[in-house]
Formats: structure tokens, C-alpha cells, sequence
């Protein structure tokens, strides 16, 4: 599946405080790897998410099955490994032992929203999610909370996970990381992405928190501003990079994702709707958008509903894009748009991103096949990665 990209001139810069680029030029290629597939008839592959162990050539990636008949019920997460760069992966096996199923009384607790990145400073893989809460076997709760683990290259295996302490206010009694990327800084500190629920108003609302991990405890320290918008249930999960000393945050809304940028990592300016350079609205409804870095920049990887390619699909949530995001401009170049997970018929929106090294990123993603969809595309509950290669 070969992609060509020669992005063309930066016109001007609107952010004083910003680099000015006069022009971009670069190319990458992209594999499309089937990592596993095969749809049972009452559950998928969910939320997989992959990152590198630390030990050369070895990466780990967890999901968790999806009960699609009812919302939001997922199962206990299972891991797959690869010891030759992600060229093969061993057979699904469930992380039952370290991150499954808890009880207070007659409530079950179980973890989900996980996302797994390498964390240099401790040379672990940091996970973190958030707490789900269920009653009477499958009724879903509105309660979650966030939660950490990590996996480790010596025991070769994933510790148990722990909660979060938050601090004590108020706006952190429902808050949760809810799918995001966040960014280890220098001295190993992290800056974590969070969503909170503000119950009276029936919204989310998004802050960045700088956190220490050192392997085995993650600790909060202190936060940047509160991010609102009055539409729809607000600004959530939120997604982090950095580029050039800049840390640039997408958030999900029901209507359109938007994009803010930081010089601190902390503290924030108002969003704005993420829109092409040709002024259109990307239409990112109701669904994740994440980062990728190339050598020269960002790119932006996201759906898109209301156009002919994504109706078929609940939300629009296929296929899944790319494209480069112009950083003075803060919008994404819509000439530089590919298609880079096809639409079969099946949701992809719950995808996750990393970057392997400076030339290579990875997206990943599963067809959230239903037993409505199977006649639509040839969806077949298949696990992707998008091996992208930068020149």
C-alpha cells in the first residue's frame, strides 16, 4: 500500500512565537499489516495498542475483546509479542494474572481506554487507562477513575495495576486519561492528557498534568489550565505531542475534534476547530484523532464523516486518514491527505499511534466487526498496523 507525499509551500505564519516554515518536502511508504483477524460472532479486538519493550527488535502489544450488543463492555486485556520488529506475532494470551477482573462486592472492576508507551527514564512500558465499573454482570457505570502499570523487560511481563491518587479537587472526582498520548519530558517526568466530568453540567473538560513514574509508582504533581467548550459533552480524550519545543494537544467533541498548542506543556490556548488550510472542517465527529512524527513535522491521523468515503460507518469512524499539519497555521494541508486504513464496512476510530524511531511510526487499529457489518466491506474483525516508513 504505497503512499507518495510531496507537501508544497507554507504560505505565512500566524503565530509570532512559532518558526516560520517556507517549505516542506518529503515522501514515506506505508505497510499494511494484518496482525491477527477473525470475527467469533459476539466480540472483537478493541483498542489494541503496541509499543517497544527496550529489548532490540521486541514490541508488545495489548487489546481487549469488545461485546459489541452492549455499550462500552469490554473484556479482560490480552497481549501479543513480537521479538523480530513486528514482522510476526505470537497468539493472543490473556493478562488475566496481572490486569484482570476485581470485585467490591457485588460490582466488577475492570480496566479499559489503556494506552501503552516506552518510558525512557525507567526503561518500562507505562500503561495507563482508566477503572470501568459494572453491576449486576453487565450493566455499565458512569464511575471511572484512572489507573497505571507498567511492564518490564527483566520479568518480561506486566505488573498489576494501581490507581492514580488525584489531587483533591473537586473537578478530579470523574477523571480519566481516556485513550490519550502523553509525552515524557527530559528528566522522565510525563505530561498525561486527562478528561474530567463535570456531573451538573453533563460535559467533559480536558486538562495536561506533569506526573512522575519511576518504574513502579506514578505520582501527580501538578496541573495546567482547564480546558471547556459549551458543545455537545465538551472537550475529551485529549492527545499529546511535541514538535520544536511546542506541545500541541487534539481533543475529541461531538461535533468537530480541535487542536491547542503550549509552550510549557501545561498551560494551554483556547482550542480551535481542526480545519483543512482550505478553510473546510475536517468533520472528526464524536471519535479519537492521534500524532505521528516524521523528521520535518506532524501529521495528524483522524476520521471524517459527512463525505461519500465514511457513510457507511457509525460516525464516520472509517477510514482512518493522514495528513501533515501545518503548525503556524494550525490546521492540517488538505493536498496532503491519504487514506491510510481503508474502510471494509467496520469501525477503526478506537486506533492508537507511536513512533517506532526517527523514520518509522506505527498506527494501529482493529475493525470493530458486528454481526451488522460483516456484509458490509469484508470487515472480518482483522487487527491492523500501518508501518509508516519517512524518507
Amino acid at each position: 500500500m504505497p503512499v507518495f507525499v510531496i507537501v508544497g509551500l507554507c504560505l505565512s505564519c500566524t503565530n509570532e512565537d512559532k518558526p516560520l516554515k517556507t517549505e516542506w518536502k518529503e515522501k514515506y511508504d506505508v505497510e499494511l499489516q494484518v496482525v491477527i483477524e477473525g470475527f467469533n460472532g459476539t466480540q472483537n479486538w478493541f483498542q489494541p495498542r503496541v509499543a517497544w519493550t527496550g529489548k532490540e527488535g521486541e514490541y508488545s502489544l495489548i487489546m481487549q475483546p469488545w461485546y459489541f450488543s452492549i455499550s462500552d463492555y469490554f473484556g479482560i486485556y490480552h497481549e501479543m509479542h513480537s521479538y523480530d520488529g513486528g514482522t510476526s506475532w505470537h497468539s493472543p494470551i490473556s493478562l488475566e494474572d496481572s490486569l484482570g477482573d476485581k470485585f467490591r462486592g457485588d460490582t466488577l472492576i475492570r480496566i479499559a481506554d489503556v494506552n501503552i508507551q516506552y518510558h525512557s527514564k525507567s526503561r518500562t512500558i507505562l500503561g495507563v487507562g482508566g477503572i470501568c465499573e459494572y453491576l449486576d454482570g453487565l450493566q455499565f457505570t458512569a464511575v471511572r477513575h484512572t489507573c497505571y502499570f507498567s511492564y518490564s523487560p527483566v520479568s518480561n511481563g506486566y505488573s498489576s495495576y494501581k490507581v492514580l491518587r488525584m489531587p483533591s479537587d473537586s473537578i478530579f472526582m470523574y477523571s480519566y486519561p481516556g485513550c490519550s498520548q502523553w509525552v515524557e519530558l527530559p528528566n522522565g517526568d510525563i505530561l498525561q492528557p486527562f478528561r474530567m466530568w463535570d456531573d451538573k453540567l453533563g460535559q467533559f473538560y480536558c486538562t495536561v498534568a506533569r506526573c512522575s513514574f519511576d518504574g513502579n509508582e506514578m505520582q501527580f504533581k501538578e496541573y495546567g489550565n482547564i480546558l471547556k467548550l459549551n458543545r455537545g459533552r465538551g472537550l475529551y480524550e485529549p492527545s499529546l505531542i511535541e514538535f520544536g519545543g511546542v506541545f500541541y494537544l487534539t481533543l475529541r467533541n461531538d461535533v468537530n475534534g480541535l487542536v491547542t498548542y503550549s509552550k510549557d506543556g501545561l498551560h494551554y490556548n483556547e482550542p480551535v476547530e481542526w480545519k483543512f488550510d482550505t478553510g473546510e472542517l475536517i468533520n472528526s465527529e464524536n471519535t479519537q484523532q492521534h500524532w505521528v512524527k516524521s523528521p520535518w513535522g506532524l501529521y495528524l491521523i483522524y476520521t471524517s464523516s459527512k463525505r461519500p468515503e465514511s457513510e457507511n460507518v457509525f460516525r464516520g469512524r472509517a477510514p482512518l486518514f493522514i495528513a501533515r499539519f501545518d503548525e503556524n497555521k494550525m490546521c492540517l494541508i488538505k493536498s496532503t491527505e491519504q487514506v491510510l486504513i481503508p474502510n471494509t464496512g467496520a469501525q477503526l476510530g478506537n486506533f492508537g499511534a507511536f513512533d517506532v524511531d526517527q523514520t518509522h511510526s506505527w498506527v494501529i487499529t482493529s475493525e470493530a466487526t458486528t454481526s451488522e457489518t460483516l456484509s458490509v466491506g469484508g470487515n472480518n474483525g482483522r487487527v491492523y498496523i500501518a508501518k509508516i516508513t519517512w524518507y
